[in-house]
């Protein structure tokens, strides 16, 4: 729980977005990716995110699932490495 609120305390902005629906999201983000603790640069990257406008988009969107399982999504593309098949439509793309 401690990286939890580390992450989400990091900027003035972010530290506003201790709302349940988010802190559920960072913190099953932790648990199912154990390999993003060890991160050198995983704070400067979360810092980096939004939280508020994040969280103000997906209840806009009303997708019928907990937010939280939403924001767990959107969060989790932003530390996800791209895979094969995306590394080669970039270069397709910058070509």
């Amino acid at each position: 729980m401690r990286l939890v609120f580390m992450l989400m305390t990091g900027t003035k902005a972010n530290a506003r977005e201790l709302y349940a629906d988010m802190i559920k999201a960072v913190s099953r983000l932790i648990v199912t990716n154990p390999g993003l603790e060890k991160r050198r640069t995983l704070v400067d990257e979360f810092n980096s995110i939004d939280l508020g406008r994040l969280r103000r988009n997906v209840k806009a969107a009303n997708f019928g699932i907990p937010n939280s399982h939403v924001l767990q999504v959107l969060i989790t593309t932003k530390f996800s490495k791209p895979v094969q098949s995306d590394l080669l439509d970039m270069i397709e793309d910058a070509a």
